[in-house]
C-alpha cells in the first residue's frame, strides 16, 4: 500500500531531469501530498503539478543535509506569482505541513527560488535507509 501511495504521490508532480528518489522516506510522500493541494489552491487549477526540482540527487547540498536521507526535497515556486503570492504559499504549506516538517522559501528572486521542504531533525531516525 505504500509503494502505491508512493507512486500516486509522484505522478502528482512533474520532476527535474535527473531527480531521484531513492530512499525517499514515507513521511515525504505525505509532504508531497500537502504541496500539491497547497499549489492547486494558489493556481486555482486542480490539474496544476508542482516540479520537484531536487530530491537526494544532487551532490551540491551539504555534507550533513537531510536529502541524502531521503527526508527532503525542493520544489519550483519561481513561477508561481508574485513574490507576496510566493511568500503567501510558503507560509500556507508551512501551515498545513505542521511542526514535523521545516519549509524554506529559498534563493528568492534568484533562478533557483525553490522551496525546501524537509523532516524536522528528530522527528525521525537518520540511520534508517528507505528503499
Amino acid at each position: 500500500a505504500q509503494q502505491a501511495f508512493h507512486e500516486d504521490m509522484l505522478s502528482m508532480t512533474l520532476h527535474k531531469p535527473g531527480v531521484c528518489f531513492k530512499k525517499l522516506r514515507p513521511e515525504m510522500d505525505s509532504a508531497i501530498s500537502v504541496v500539491v493541494s497547497v499549489y492547486h489552491i494558489a493556481s486555482n487549477d486542480e490539474e496544476y503539478k508542482p516540479l520537484i526540482t531536487s530530491a537526494n540527487d544532487y551532490e551540491g547540498h551539504s555534507a550533513g543535509s537531510v536529502h541524502y536521507v531521503g527526508a527532503a526535497l525542493d520544489f519550483r515556486i519561481k513561477n508561481m506569482g508574485s513574490l507576496e503570492k510566493r511568500i503567501e504559499i510558503a507560509q500556507m504549506v508551512r501551515d498545513f505541513l505542521g511542526k514535523r516538517y521545516t519549509v524554506l522559501h529559498e534563493d528568492i528572486g534568484l533562478e533557483n527560488e525553490h522551496l525546501h521542504v524537509q523532516m524536522r531533525n528528530g522527528t525521525y531516525n537518520r540511520n534508517v535507509e528507505w528503499d
